[in-house]
């Protein structure tokens, strides 16, 4: 049996992925700064994009966000 393993970074973003869908940006506050350690200490990148990407992607979908608020999100993944 093949079984792949998957990382930490993986679980982590499944789990950010989640919590944004969820609109619990408490919780992917948190999972992203797990992320960024991740990330700083394994060169990756494009994994944390794709999250920054997912945050303002979900909080853009929040009726009751501020422009300021969305302005804020928006400079995260400059």
């Amino acid at each position: 049996m093949n079984v792949r393993q998957h990382s930490l970074g993986d679980d982590l973003s499944v789990a950010f992925t989640r919590a944004c869908r969820e609109r619990d940006f408490a919780v992917a506050d948190h999972l992203l700064s797990a992320l960024e350690i991740i990330a700083s200490r394994e060169d990756e990148p494009g994994r944390l994009e794709r999250a920054y990407l997912e945050l303002v992607h979900w909080m853009c979908l929040q009726p009751d966000r501020s422009p300021a608020h969305l302005k804020h999100a928006a400079a995260i993944v400059r």
